[in-house]
């Protein structure tokens, strides 16, 4: 099962993010470094405050959804669903009053072309926000190719027609305002697309049980999930946020594409783990302890066998692939290969985070991820302005290999099991 789930997950991941890298190409090199680092800019502040406003409950619907739905537990099915809709709804809507609040009252010219990038990203926040809860609950019923077809294939093309429609009827003077209200757009189409996907597939016993509340538990459990997950998100924003504000937009755009060109080697790993994270919890759950590790070792093992040979395939058409972009990019080329590195030893170690928070150790892996964000942010701040953008790709590559080795030892000290490549779990029969 976790084979054929990871290879159409692995499949709509690789089809979307190919067509998001080359609608990110498209805009490059339509727009230009300057207007394209704007975008990418705001849009990243945008889904740091996502990560922060869901609290937590996207995460933790993964691991409670595919429990009730195991042990038939319909009210509180219900009933989690409707209290995390509405957490993440307010969460989205108060975080996007203040974001706006803080362009009009902080940015020089909050009616220029950046504020209304950031205005108009802040608008972005409630949809965004409601399309990957949504989709964590299609994942968590283990409907993974449909929870991705929306933000994967849907969101880019639209993107990027949107882009082409606007550039014609102004006859190519596209800014970086009108690119995020198309991608306002085409995520309010996505997030449409995707309730009426979520209507479709739901228990029908889930829709009909009155709803059961267990908000004490589902709280504890959704804040470190928050921890864990807005630690995790400065993880891998830190570089790109701290490269625009100590280098400028421009440079941010470039360090923007050499992380998407390595952020390539991450889809074997989410393959597996949007299919093996809700098999954790629920083999946990029930006590099946063999299954649990031939899964985790297929993990580590389905990850890495797709990481190293793309790997390999980047880094040395790295410098081609940039290209692409504009030749300003290729200033981006030593910064991938490093991130290319920490990737690697990121697939090797498996869904190590996965493992501790979906059998209830969310508080540890919160630390974990809270020390190498804080060491994140430090080492970008002592190294960016000596390395420029090599910098910020060692800073990044170096804590992602720090907090991967931390949790594989944690692992292994809660479980006593391999969670890393060099376990053989897999070739134990089930």
């Amino acid at each position: 099962m976790l084979a054929k789930g990871a290879s159409g997950s692995l499949v709509t991941m690789v089809t979307g993010v190919g067509m998001i890298f080359l609608a990110h190409v498209y805009l490059a090199r339509f727009l230009g470094a300057e207007t394209f680092g704007i975008y990418v800019y705001a849009l990243a502040w945008m889904k740091t405050l996502a990560v922060f406003c869901k609290l937590g409950v996207d995460t933790a619907s993964v691991r409670f959804i595919s429990v009730y739905h195991t042990k038939e537990e319909w009210g509180l099915f219900a009933g989690f669903m409707k209290w995390a809709g509405k957490i993440a709804f307010a969460g989205s809507m108060g975080a996007a009053l203040l974001f706006i609040a803080f362009v009009l009252i902080l940015h020089s010219d909050p009616f220029g072309e950046a504020g209304l990038t950031f205005i108009i990203a802040a608008l972005l926040l409630p949809p965004f926000v409601g399309l990957t809860l949504t989709g964590s609950f299609l994942q968590a019923l283990k409907r993974v190719v449909l929870s991705q077809i929306a933000l994967r294939v849907v969101y880019p093309v639209g993107l990027v027609a949107g882009v082409a429609f606007v550039g014609f009827v102004l006859n190519g003077r596209v800014k970086a305002t009108h690119v995020m209200a198309v991608d306002l757009a085409s995520i309010a189409i996505c997030l449409a697309i995707t309730l009426v996907i979520l209507r479709s597939v739901t228990p029908e016993k889930a829709s009909n049980a009155k709803p059961e509340w267990n908000v004490t538990e589902w709280w504890s459990v959704s804040l470190p999930m928050l921890l864990i997950a807005g630690f995790f998100f400065i993880q891998n924003q830190t570089d790109i946020l701290m490269a625009g504000y100590l280098l400028g937009p421009a440079d941010a755009g470039v360090y923007s594409a050499s992380t998407k060109i390595a952020g390539f080697l991450q889809f074997g790993l989410g393959a597996v783990n949007s299919i093996a994270a809700p098999m954790i919890s629920s083999l946990h759950s029930s006590g099946e302890m063999t299954k649990l590790r031939r899964t985790i070792s297929l993990t580590a093992w389905g990850a890495t066998l797709f990481a190293v040979p793309v790997g390999l395939v980047l880094a040395f058409g790295g410098e081609f692939i940039l290209s692409f972009f504009g030749d300003y990019f290729l200033a981006g080329y030593m910064p991938l290969l490093i991130l290319i590195v920490g990737q690697t030893v990121n697939a090797f170690c498996g869904s190590v985070g996965h493992i501790l928070v979906m059998t209830g150790h969310q508080r540890i892996v919160a630390w974990v991820y809270g020390i190498f964000a804080f060491a994140n942010v430090v080492l970008n701040y002592l190294l960016i302005p000596h390395y420029g953008l090599s910098g910020a790709a060692i800073a990044t590559a170096v804590t992602t290999i720090c907090w991967n080795l931390v949790l594989t030892v944690l692992v292994f000290k809660h479980f006593k099991m391999n969670p890393t490549i060099f376990s053989f779990s897999i070739l134990k029969k089930t």
